[in-house]
């Protein structure tokens, strides 16, 4: 009788492990997922503001086409500088889709950086 109720117990302790194992289980898969759709998010809207910041140079070189003088050099000394800054954040945006997420959130704080270098460089 003491084995049957042993082999009881060790039953027992094995569903609870096999379900406190499940449960650990889910909420890691859960969390994996919650963090790769910020990833997603996030990247998406990198993209969306690269695209921004390019239409907004493309704007300001039409306003050089209508300067002339010391204007004109001035505002086109600004383009080159931000076409540069768009050249160099260009391939960043490539590296944050394709980055592994432990060296993602580095990535994303230099594009963040390149980001602003660009509005910078805009204003």
């Amino acid at each position: 009788m003491k084995t049957g109720k042993l082999i009881a117990i060790a039953a027992i302790i094995f569903s609870v492990s096999l379900a406190v194992h499940a449960d650990s289980t889910n909420k890691v898969v859960a969390a994996k997922n919650y963090t790769e759709q910020q990833v997603q998010a996030f990247n998406q809207q990198a993209e969306r503001q690269f695209h921004k910041l390019g239409k907004e140079l493309d704007d300001l070189k039409a306003q050089s086409q209508k300067q002339s003088g010391d204007a004109k050099a001035a505002l086109d000394k600004k383009i080159a500088e931000a076409q540069q800054k768009i050249d160099d954040l260009k391939p960043k945006l490539a590296e944050l889709k394709t980055a592994t997420t432990n060296a993602w959130s580095d990535i994303k704080s230099g594009f963040e950086k390149g980001l602003d270098d660009v509005r910078n460089a805009l204003k």
